[in-house]
Order: C-alpha cells, then sequence, then structure tokens
C-alpha cells in the first residue's frame, strides 16, 4: 500500500485539475442524481428526492425523504449530497 500511496501522489503532481465551467442547469444537475440514485438502487416508491437550503436523509422505512441543493456554478455540491444521502436511504 505504501508504495501504491507514493505512486498516486506522484502521478498527481504532474497532473493538471480541470475545473468545470458552469453554468450547470438546475433541471439537468437533478437528471445527473436520479441517474446516479438509480445506479446505487434508490427505492423511487419508498422515497423522495427534494431541494432545500441543506442535504439531509429522514423518515421512516416505507417514506425516506432526502434533500440536496443546487448551484448552476458548482454541480458537484448537489451530486456529492445525493449521493451521500442516498447512502443514509439504504439502511432507512
Amino acid at each position: 500500500m505504501p508504495e501504491l500511496i507514493c505512486q498516486t501522489i506522484a502521478k498527481q503532481t504532474h497532473d493538471s485539475v480541470i475545473k468545470p465551467q458552469g453554468p450547470f442547469p438546475l433541471a439537468q444537475q437533478r437528471a445527473l442524481g436520479v441517474e446516479i440514485m438509480t445506479l446505487l438502487q434508490f427505492d423511487f416508491e419508498a422515497a423522495w428526492l427534494d431541494v432545500s437550503t441543506h442535504p439531509f436523509c429522514g423518515g421512516v422505512a416505507e417514506d425516506v425523504r432526502i434533500t440536496t441543493r443546487y448551484d448552476e456554478d458548482d454541480f458537484l455540491r448537489s451530486l456529492m449530497g445525493i449521493v451521500h444521502e442516498t447512502g443514509h436511504t439504504r439502511y432507512e
């Protein structure tokens, strides 16, 4: 493992970071999130995605609600919120 870590760090020092440039329309962000939720086996029959100022997950097994926030300049916030909160629904 230490060798792999050293190789990864060495490679990353030479890689340039490409920052995604917005705007990223909210409808497309939501569509991407739903696609990822489907891949993560989100149960759309027993759970719901909505918008709030801060991502969260709550409810009962038959009715779990998750939220995310969208930002047209940064789609990663909503995507990471969706992935994280979808993880919570797997055991709710």
